[in-house]
């Protein structure tokens, strides 16, 4: 393919790189470009086409994580030697447009300041997602009111597929994204499929309640497993039960505490895993909010036998209401998971996974998680700056490296579960980190969301939890 049939259109809103990837992605489905074909320099195909060499660098960035080139440094990058296999899997997908949804925004009035779980929705872009969702309703076809993709909408496979490429290190194919109603969706839908009455379940004590309780209510054997400051104890895990069928982990972002899982203990995790033939659903439901440090890799990126289940969520990351989660699982369980899908719920509306995927493609979506973790890292500073002022001989606060939340350890003669009631009459909502426990002693301590609580306000709203607490506090 010749340089000068690169033309790019400066009046559409489509972005320049966008375009560029998607005539080099034409050239190689029309057969212009073959594999081994080299490709001109950024810089170059930059100087000849008067853009900016950051522009052709995102747009091979996009080529290279979905397969279609090899980038080899000075030796200059060539369209990958792979084609046949990648060209046999995109023939697959329907368009490569993005549709619609309709979107309902959660009210901000009905969220209390150090709730848990919810990303910072005053600072939701509400204004560019009504334009996308607006612009996709108007193109809304009749073909596309028929019954959805059982597995997700293609586009959207896709902009998951190529952001967990570049942001979490995980190489998969669009085809292995499947498009879930949520976490509890994705985690729902894992246990049914390869749960077997009586199988045992490891879970992290304290942990997530939402998996606690979904798995309770299955035929599956609960094994509490409890956790340390380096997450789930995976010896801990093999005393109680070696042979569990599956153990769901936090590995991130340990879920209440924001511990991170460290490489060695994720490595014997894994190395358990393949010696039983188990799998592990690996919850990233907050990976992109790390504010100090290096964040750590994947337990599926360093998955070698397909045992992990990769989990995600745009509850955390976008909006709760949007109700959107993705899995990404290996080839041999797709049949399964569609048929399952089938016969559960028929797939996810087509319209919000429409709209997402214009988002992330776009480039709206990794803007606003970049906005969202500067934002988010004022927030916990100045949350705990608030909260170490107002309580300073009454709140032990320690700071993990990421999460959404922070956790401040109470005095022994106070406990955190009817600390919790008390404000709650007052209206201001807490956890308390026993609650999350199953079996193993409780932790008592305090659970602040911050991601809501804006700095400037942060004093002003400590001072009116210290004034609901009343008695509880020490003279």
């Amino acid at each position: 393919m010749k340089n000068r049939k690169l033309k790019i259109d400066r009046q559409t809103d489509v972005p320049i790189y966008r375009q560029l990837y998607e005539r080099f992605r034409d050239a190689v489905h029309s057969g212009s470009l073959q594999s081994g074909d080299r490709i001109p320099s950024s810089r170059s195909l930059a100087s000849e086409l008067g853009v900016a060499r950051g522009t052709i660098e995102e747009a091979y960035a996009l080529l290279s994580a979905e397969g279609y080139l090899m980038r080899n440094g000075k030796r200059g990058s060539i369209i990958s030697t792979h084609l046949p296999k990648l060209s046999k899997i995109r023939k697959a997908r329907t368009s490569t447009k993005v549709e619609k949804t309709k979107s309902q925004f959660v009210r901000a009035t009905s969220l209390c300041p150090f709730q848990l779980g919810v990303p910072a929705l005053d600072l939701f872009p509400r204004k560019l997602w009504s334009r996308i969702t607006s612009s996709q309703s108007r193109k809304f076809a009749a073909s596309e009111m028929m019954y959805p993709d059982p597995l997700g909408y293609w586009p959207l496979r896709e902009a998951i597929a190529q952001y967990l490429a570049l942001s979490r290190g995980i190489q998969c194919l669009p085809d292995n994204v499947i498009v879930t109603d949520g976490y509890q969706g994705a985690l729902d839908l894992v246990s049914n499929l390869i749960l077997r009455p009586d199988d045992s379940v490891w879970l992290e004590d304290p942990g997530y309640f939402g998996a606690q309780q979904l798995i309770a209510n299955s035929s599956a054997q609960v094994v509490p497993v409890p956790t340390d400051a380096s997450g789930l104890c995976v010896q801990d895990g093999i005393n109680l039960a070696p042979n569990a069928k599956l153990a769901i982990v936090t590995p991130s972002h340990h879920s209440p505490t924001c511990v991170t899982m460290p490489l060695s203990r994720r490595m014997e995790l894994l190395s358990w895993a393949n010696e039983q033939g188990s799998w592990i659903i690996e919850d990233d439901y907050d990976g992109e909010f790390h504010y100090s440090g290096k964040l750590l890799p994947t337990l599926k990126s360093l998955d070698t036998q397909n045992n992990v289940l990769y989990a995600g969520s745009f509850s955390k990351t976008l909006f709760p209401s949007l109700r959107l989660g993705y899995l990404v699982v290996p080839d041999k369980m797709l049949n399964e998971i569609e048929h399952s899908m089938l016969v559960r719920n028929s797939g996810v509306a087509t319209l919000q996974q429409a709209v997402t995927a214009q988002f992330m493609t776009e480039g709206h979506f990794a803007r606003h998680l970049k906005r969202m973790r500067t934002i988010y890292a004022r927030r916990r500073i100045a949350l705990t700056e608030a909260l170490r002022r107002v309580f300073p001989d009454f709140l032990n606060i320690s700071l993990q490296g990421g999460g959404m939340n922070v956790i401040a350890a109470l005095p022994d003669n106070v406990r955190d579960v009817e600390l919790v009631e008390r404000v709650a009459k007052k209206g201001i909502q807490l956890q308390a980190l026993s609650a999350n426990s199953l079996k193993a002693q409780p932790h008592n301590a305090l659970i602040f969301g911050f991601t809501n609580v804006p700095e400037k306000e942060a004093f002003k709203l400590c001072n009116q939890l210290k004034e609901a607490m009343g008695s509880m506090l020490p003279k």
